[in-house]
């Protein structure tokens, strides 16, 4: 008839599709399809500066959570791409078979990347081991889908398997952030709404898929917005989880240096003491017999004593709290003079075998203050009975 048009589609895919016709007005449909361009461009605008800025950030730094970060984002930015069908628009369209498992493989890469991500943020192999060793299996389980996606698994059940590990995925690290922050580990709470925001973005979408919530620009794009969020809160999780350590190692080093000025207090202070309580005795001990004079050798000596020997915990203290020396080769170097003129002294034959290198990292004040004492009372008790 007159006016009236009949237009025949027809539609074949092996994954999900969600299929909603609708009739345009050339201005309206340009129009949205400016909006629709503009709000993908801010999108992978902002992704690729959350990616781009953690990479610099880990360069800088060498935690190994903004690498982490960025490979989650990165494997999560290329499904996302796909899915957003750019994929047929940009890359090889002669090839499309590949792009559909490429893209789905990559969600998986991306879950699988953030079970490591999660436990290695959260400290759970020192926190929570239990956990640990489930979500390393389900890394692992991911991982493989990942691979079997790749090789050839039929995009049905590759489908099917997203689906489950996917939400398995937001069940576990929501319980993994939830434990960590009832515990006190205040950073987790970025975990926690990052997955909160996520959720709400996939539940959304999933609702918009059945028919059950109406299309809206929100709606429709729900996914990504929750999906930029959890990206984003993320990205200020790890920035916040540097702060927090670095928050605790200096409390730790204060401490330390509290410890330190409380040995050395009572070091001098008791030196002091002891040379007070001496001198009295020398004033006490005006006899000029042999008896008396010994008596006064005999102090001085003591006197003496005490005095090298808090001169040498005095150079211990300040060696100890040197930054300069927070490495092993300079303490091996000490050792080896330490372990030499002790031995000499004592007449001991010896042979010294230490390596030349220690591949041990953060080796601060503390570890090294103890590390000392007890490699000096080591020494010392080869040396006094030693035949």
């Amino acid at each position: 008839a007159p006016g009236e048009t009949t237009v025949y589609v027809r539609f074949s895919t092996e994954a999900t599709m969600l299929i909603k016709l609708r009739l345009w007005e050339l201005k309206a449909y340009l129009e949205s399809v400016s909006q629709q361009r503009l709000a993908m461009g801010l999108y992978y605008g902002i992704l690729l500066g959350l990616l781009v800025y953690n990479l610099l950030v880990f360069f800088s730094t060498r935690d190994f959570n903004f690498l982490l970060y960025s490979l989650y984002a990165a494997f999560y930015g290329v499904y996302q791409f796909h899915y957003d069908g750019l994929g047929y628009l940009y890359l090889d369209v002669e090839h499309w078979h590949w792009q559909v498992p490429l893209g789905l493989s990559s969600l998986l890469l991306s879950v699988s990347i953030g079970y490591i991500f999660c436990a290695h943020y959260l400290k759970l192999k020192s926190n929570n081991h239990s956990l640990y060793q489930v979500i390393s299996v389900l890394a692992i389980i991911t991982l493989a889908v990942a691979v079997a996606g790749c090789l050839g698994l039929p995009i049905r059940q590759l489908n099917f398997a997203i689906h489950m590990l996917g939400w398995i995925f937001i069940g576990i690290v929501f319980l993994a952030s939830l434990l960590s922050l009832k515990k006190g580990f205040q950073p987790a709470r970025y975990f926690l709404l990052a997955v909160g925001a996520y959720a709400i973005g996939l539940g959304i979408r999933s609702l918009r898929t059945y028919g059950i919530v109406p299309d809206s620009f929100f709606v429709i794009h729900s996914f990504q917005i929750g999906s930029l969020l959890e990206l984003w809160l993320l990205s200020l999780g790890v920035a916040a989880r540097i702060n927090t350590l670095r928050d605790e190692k200096a409390a730790a080093f204060a401490a330390a240096r509290d410890q330190v000025a409380r040995n050395l207090h009572d070091e001098v202070g008791s030196t002091l003491a002891g040379i007070s309580f001496f001198a009295q005795s020398l004033e006490s001990n005006d006899g000029n017999d042999v008896e008396a004079t010994r008596e006064r050798n005999r102090i001085l000596t003591l006197i003496t004593k005490n005095v090298n020997e808090t001169q040498e915990k005095i150079r211990d203290l300040i060696w100890i709290i040197n930054p300069a020396n927070d490495n092993w080769e300079d303490l091996l170097v000490k050792c080896r003079r330490y372990t030499v003129d002790m031995l000499q002294s004592c007449n001991v034959n010896h042979h010294i075998t230490l390596p030349e290198r220690i591949n041990i990292n953060n080796f601060d004040m503390e570890h090294r203050r103890h590390f000392w004492l007890i490699y000096k009372e080591l020494i010392t008790n080869i040396c006094r009975h030693a035949k």
